[in-house]
């Protein structure tokens, strides 16, 4: 419980200034508390997206070619965070498949309609609780 108190005053700061990461050690902070959360590292010549516990070997690597430098770090925009919402990532994609699924079917079984149905979210295909089974043209 003191890892998501840790957490969450941790994304309240970053929140405070506005995602933006502006002392190394948080960043090695957020990577150890949830290392699947995405950030967004700004460079001269273009930006991506990647988990936490994957920046400093990336910066890394962009420090080392010489060719570019790292601007800046953020979370993202449409990050939980900034809605109030303190919860781990990392907790999130290592729950038991089985109770994903669960979860799931009872998600669906509330909405009575179609149109309601669009608000669950699509996992890309058919999810069966352990694998997605993507309903792209196998010939692509």
């Amino acid at each position: 419980m003191a890892e998501l108190d840790e957490l969450k005053l941790l994304l309240n700061k970053l929140c405070r200034q506005h995602g933006f990461f502006t002392d190394h050690l948080d960043l090695a902070k957020l990577a150890g508390l949830d290392r699947l959360r995405s950030v967004l590292v700004r460079c001269g010549n273009g930006r991506f997206v990647c988990a936490a516990q994957d920046v400093m070997h990336f910066i890394g690597m962009i420090e080392a070619s010489k060719g570019d430098y790292v601007r800046d770090l953020s979370l993202l925009a449409s990050d939980a965070a900034f809605l109030g919402h303190y919860h781990s990532y990392t907790d999130f994609y290592h729950r038991n498949p089985a109770t994903l699924f669960a979860k799931q079917m009872a998600d669906r079984a509330r909405y009575k309609n179609d149109r309601d149905m669009e608000s669950i979210p699509d996992y890309g295909g058919t999810f069966d609780g352990f694998n997605v089974s993507s309903d792209a043209d196998p010939s692509l």
